[in-house]
């Protein structure tokens, strides 16, 4: 097993106590259940080598106000993540390269009388199997495998409500690479900032995307979109492998 294993390691928690620095200055209530960075990235021996460091995230719940102008803070996000690093990377320049993610997410909402899972998805990276986008989003109920920890870590006994489980669920959508990191970034966006937040708030969220930085996507494993960023182009056509090249999965 490299050293570098653990320096990685190392990074990403100094990476997330930055984070949450940063997203503080946002909205200083925010919570996260677990908080400590070496409790929330665990270094996953049986598949981590010389050439790649594997991380199990979470999971993690983060409680936040549905949206940036409300006060009260009903909604609980879930989540539970692996993201691989390539070691070499980080031997070399001490880069933090991804190289694979999944992300498995959860968003329950705390109403009067029942605890509400109002969105579930997993986001996915997929260069194998035929006709799956590289980067892609897939719902998903998620009640049996992350709303556990919402009642765990905040005491809540109310009745479940899935809107969920009846959403089809095999659609998969091309998106970004939603890692970990990229979702706590969308989470700062989507329910912290909004149409009047201030010069202050605008700026913390400017830091916060700067500092994000310095997590490197993983598309340089992708034929398809590295010849997309030649172009350049992104478009969604570049999200597919092309058939010939694709191969079926290991049985």
């Amino acid at each position: 097993m490299s050293k570098h294993n653990n320096a990685i390691q190392r990074a990403l928690v100094s990476h997330w106590d930055s984070l949450r620095d940063n997203i503080r200055r946002l909205n200083s209530g925010i919570q996260y259940q677990p908080s400590d960075g070496y409790s929330l990235f665990q270094l996953d021996y049986a598949k981590s080598n010389d050439t790649t460091a594997v991380f199990n995230v979470g999971p993690v719940v983060i409680n936040l106000p549905e949206r940036g102008d409300h006060v009260a803070a009903n909604l609980f996000v879930v989540a539970d993540c692996t993201l691989s690093f390539d070691v070499q990377a980080y031997k070399a320049d001490k880069r933090l390269v991804s190289s694979a993610y999944a992300t498995h997410v959860g968003y329950f909402r705390l109403g009067s009388t029942q605890l509400q899972h109002v969105y579930g998805v997993h986001y996915d990276f997929d260069v194998v199997r035929p006709a799956h986008p590289v980067f892609h989003a897939q719902f998903a109920s998620m009640v049996m495998k992350l709303e556990p920890h919402v009642r765990e870590h905040f005491n809540i006994t109310l009745e479940s409500d899935d809107r969920v489980k009846h959403m089809l669920q095999n659609v998969r959508l091309p998106s970004a690479q939603l890692d970990f990191f990229s979702l706590v970034v969308q989470l700062a966006a989507d329910h912290l900032m909004w149409e009047q937040s201030g010069p202050t708030e605008r700026a913390a969220f400017d830091d916060i995307l700067k500092l994000d930085e310095g997590i490197i996507g993983a598309s340089q494993a992708c034929p398809q979109l590295r010849a997309g960023a030649a172009v350049p182009c992104h478009r969604a056509l570049h999200w597919y492998a092309r058939q010939q090249q694709a191969v079926a999965p290991a049985q």
